[in-house]
């Protein structure tokens, strides 16, 4: 018996902007200490629905990887500036 998952939130803690990016409806992106929102990207809502593996090569895929990437080290970069 397979049981539906239609309609549920699942947060999927992960360290590879890849394997987010892939897998994700939207991405979080979290400042280090103190907790706090950064930015919010809605993947599926600009790439589409599906999450195929051609989807995985193409160039709108690359650019918002790219950005999540940018957003990521502007956390580090802040965080370094600050120590």
């Amino acid at each position: 018996m397979r049981q539906s998952v239609e309609g549920s939130t699942i947060i999927l803690v992960a360290h590879d902007v890849d394997e987010a990016a892939f897998l994700a409806d939207r991405i979080v992106v979290f400042m280090r200490r103190p907790a706090r929102i950064l930015a919010e990207v809605g993947f599926r809502a600009r790439l589409g629905a599906e999450g195929t593996l051609e989807l995985r090569g193409g160039t709108d895929f690359f650019a918002l990887r790219n950005e999540l990437l940018a957003l990521v080290r502007s956390t580090a970069d802040a965080e370094e500036g600050g120590a």
